[in-house]
């Protein structure tokens, strides 16, 4: 994964996160696939039952633009 910095853009809720990967055809777990993260993990914090404070799902948050900060490997 190539390291993503979020900055002065607007923040996604996570409605329009789910929204922008339907415009794109995809579905969750194709878009997770896609940018390299485990379909479960993308499902449950676009569904908030996990939070995205620290660790894969942070980087889940920032890549999809619902959280400022920056993705790691």
């Amino acid at each position: 994964m190539v390291n993503f910095i979020m900055k002065e853009q607007k923040l996604l809720t996570l409605k329009e996160a789910r929204e922008s990967i339907r415009m794109e055809g995809l579905s969750v777990s194709n878009w997770a696939i896609n940018n390299g993260f485990k379909p479960q993990t993308v499902k449950s914090v676009l569904y908030g039952s996990r939070g995205y404070n620290i660790g894969q799902s942070h980087n889940i948050a920032v890549v999809l633009g619902i959280k400022e900060g920056k993705a790691i490997d």
